[in-house]
C-alpha cells in the first residue's frame, strides 16, 4: 500500500513539473529568435550578390590551373 502511494505521488509531481516546463516552452517565436540571424544573412547575401567576378582570374600556382 505504501508503494502505491509513493508511486502515485511521484506521478503527481513529475505530472505538475510537466506541466509547469510545458508551459515556458513555446513562449518564443522562432521568427523573434531567429530574426537577428535573418538579417544577417540577408546582409551577407545582398554583398555577395554585390561582388563583379567578370575580371576574375586565377593567379599561378591555383590548383585549378591548367
Amino acid at each position: 500500500m505504501e508503494t502505491v502511494i509513493f508511486l502515485a505521488i511521484f506521478n503527481m509531481i513529475v505530472l505538475l513539473i510537466a506541466i509547469k516546463t510545458k508551459k515556458y516552452l513555446y513562449t518564443i517565436t522562432p521568427e523573434k529568435q531567429w530574426s537577428k540571424e535573418i538579417e544577417e544573412f540577408d546582409k551577407n547575401y545582398k554583398i555577395i550578390e554585390n561582388i563583379d567576378v567578370d575580371n576574375y582570374t586565377l593567379g599561378s600556382g591555383h590548383l585549378y590551373e591548367k
